[in-house]
């Protein structure tokens, strides 16, 4: 005869006493306990039919249900609240359902939950940022589900593989209640593709003067055309945009007129200037250069020379940076300043123009914009046994990563705050890390002119930065990639467990199984007669006045047991044993633009084209033309191409080192 229950209704926070609880608040007549994988146990009690309602104001809602131990004692068997009305039964009998979820489920749930969201099998990334973590989100990449404890509420995560405790049952189950399927045949493979979509995003400056020296000329310092007047003009102005959506602005450019072989100081005479004492002027056409000596505005040259405004002049050699053109021999008639006397219209001379110096400056600004999408797929073969009938399916798994750009981690700034070097923080649109421990003052930006913070394109976005050309190929992303696979793996292995034996135990012997356990049976019936291990999926405890007795449902995988391991370029996924892929840090990303090139003149600059340099000039002159005809010098810039370009698109192909095994719970083949 089954032994004495026990029914004691109690407040939610009492701990479980024999002395205390063993009693009958309740007569039970029938009880079945069930409990399955994943959710609360539930209790179904018979109970004689109440006087007053179960859930009246007042009444306890909660239960302990219990049965003698015979030794004077109690043992728990379930503990759990009412979850509503009692239903009707025969005889006077009503029937009422309790569940065994603790006061503090929720916070319970949530707090494990937590503690499982770390890689590889939980990646924020796979889900809406908007939305708060789900409890089942941390499961993703799990081959595992919670288990509630129908005694005492506590909640664990357990394998789908019965990594936990073992109830050995060998020769304990009754031999007709006994039930052998298999289901579903087991995945074959699982295709996976991840998906990171953002826009790259880099800018900066690039001094270009040394490729327009080098296009204008030997000279390591300084540029001359005849057309100076014509060469100032056409220079490129701050702000100045470089032909049409190009992506690049003049950032700072400066021509600085210079008198190579004059002293320093030293300018060009020029009538109507003032001069004081001492400043130092060039005459052209005589090659020399004069010292004030008398503050004046300059008039002819000649008279003021006379009148004693300046002193002796010094000659000036130009050899090395010449500062006329060479002779042009023209008629008096083209001399440039005008028709001369009707006497000397026909006079031949010789001329020189003034060759004119400067030292360039041309810095640009670029700024490089391109979208990009980057996938990355891999297919998890399963290593699993031949099942005669089917060879199983394929599935797939697609996932569009959350925003990788979007930084939830760095703080925004404040004032009166302790920081240590290397915090970042967010200010004014962008993003900074601390030089050195500080507290903060009431001004971000008197801290930063102080040299407390550095501006950085760097944040702790999952990218970490919008200048880099590829996701997958940086830590974070491979663990995202990680992340896929262990999904597929969970999948494979979820599947493999396809083979479902039932049975039945006497009441003594399976009075302690919960889906927390695996459990060994033998049994003829079995491939080969075998002794297998498996996974509970679900237990029920049943009782009544006569009789009590245990089911048992068990899932055995059909993996065929492989361990892999990484060999060489093959990396193994953490935690995740067997899951083992081929490195793909060689499968580069699309680059029309290497942004750490960029602050090179010798990149940037594909071709400087320079009309009529001085030496043209100089060659025009001296074939007897018209001076006042010379060309002037002009440049022209073709920049690399930093244009946005369509969105660019880019796969990475992985290949598995080998088939994901599952355990192996049963030889099919024995």
């Amino acid at each position: 005869m089954p032994k004495t229950l026990y029914f004691a209704w109690v407040e939610a926070g009492e701990v479980f006493a024999p002395t205390t609880h063993a009693r009958q608040d309740e007569a039970v007549f029938d009880l079945s306990i069930t409990e399955r994988e994943g959710e609360f146990p539930a209790a179904n009690v018979r109970i004689k039919a109440p006087l007053t309602g179960l859930l009246a104001a007042g009444r306890k809602r909660r239960a302990f249900i219990s049965e003698d131990d015979g030794d004077g004692g109690a043992v728990l068997l379930f503990f759990g609240r009412l979850t509503g009305s009692p239903t009707a039964a025969d005889g006077g009998m009503v029937e009422i359902e309790l569940i065994a979820q603790p006061a503090d489920w929720q916070d319970s749930l949530n707090a494990l939950a937590a503690s499982l969201r770390v890689a590889p099998f939980y990646d924020a990334l796979f889900f809406d940022p908007a939305q708060d973590p789900k409890p089942e989100d941390s499961l993703a990449g799990r081959a595992a589900h919670y288990h509630w404890h129908r005694m005492t509420g506590a909640l664990s995560l357990v394998s789908i593989f019965g990594d936990g405790p073992v109830i050995d049952l060998t020769g304990k189950h009754f031999w007709e209640d006994f039930s052998l399927s298999i289901g579903e045949p087991p995945l074959r493979s699982v295709a996976v593709r991840v998906e990171a979509q953002w826009t790259q995003q880099a800018g900066g400056t690039v001094d270009i003067t040394d490729a327009v020296r080098a296009a204008l000329g030997a000279d390591p310092a300084y540029v001359s055309t005849l057309t100076g007047d014509d060469f100032l003009s056409r220079w490129p102005r701050q702000g100045q945009g470089i032909g049409t959506a190009s992506g690049y602005v003049v950032a700072d450019a400066s021509l600085t007129e210079v008198l190579p072989g004059c002293p320093s100081g030293c300018t060009e005479w020029s009538a109507g200037a003032h001069y004081a004492v001492g400043d130092i002027v060039l005459v052209r056409q005589e090659m020399k250069t004069y010292p004030c000596l008398m503050a004046h505005m300059a008039g002819d040259f000649a008279a003021d020379a006379a009148s004693g405004y300046w002193d002796e002049g010094t000659a000036v050699d130009d050899s090395a940076r010449p500062l006329r053109s060479v002779a042009a021999t023209v008629s008096t008639a083209h001399f440039p300043s005008g028709i001369p006397a009707d006497d000397m219209a026909s006079e031949i001379r010789s001329l020189h123009l003034a060759r004119r110096w400067f030292s360039p400056q041309l810095s640009l600004a670029w700024d490089y914009s391109q979208a990009r999408v980057e996938g990355i797929s891999a297919t998890v073969a399963a290593g699993v046994q031949d099942i005669a009938f089917d060879q199983g399916g394929e599935d797939s798994l697609e996932f569009r990563l959350a925003d990788v750009t979007l930084d939830t981690i760095t703080p925004a700034w404040a004032s009166g705050t302790a920081y240590l070097a290397g915090d970042y923080v967010k200010f004014g649109g962008g993003t900074f890390y601390a030089l050195l421990d500080h507290t903060s003052g009431n001004n971000f930006w008197m801290d930063e002119f102080a040299g407390r913070w550095q501006r950085t394109s760097y944040d702790q976005s999952a990218l970490g930065t919008v200048v880099r050309p590829s996701f997958f190929q940086t830590d974070r992303g491979r663990q995202a990639f990680e992340h896929a696979l262990a999904r597929a793996a969970a999948k494979v292995a979820a599947s493999a467990r396809c083979v479902e034996v039932g049975f039945r135990v006497p009441w003594e012997d399976g009075v302690g199984i919960t889906t927390a356990h695996a459990v060994t049976i033998s049994d003829p019936r079995l491939a080969g007669g075998q002794v297998v291990t498996g996974k509970v999926t679900e237990v029920v405890l049943a009782r009544s006045s006569s009789a009590a007795s245990v089911e048992v449902i068990m899932a055995l995988a059909v993996g065929d047991g492989a361990t892999p391991e990484a060999g060489e370029d093959e990396v193994a996924v953490p935690s995740m044993e067997g899951l083992v892929y081929a490195a793909y840090s060689a499968q580069n990303p699309l680059q029309p633009v290497l942004i750490n090139n960029m602050n090179s003149s010798s990149y940037v600059v594909d071709d400087i084209t320079i009309s009529c340099d001085i030496s043209e000039q100089n060659s025009s002159l001296s074939g007897a033309g018209d001076p006042a005809a010379v060309s002037p010098t002009a440049m022209t810039f073709r920049l690399r191409s930093i244009a946005s370009a369509d969105t660019l698109s880019y796969e990475i192909e992985v290949d598995m080192a080998a088939p994901f095994s599952p355990p192996k719970q049963i030889d099919l083949g024995a």
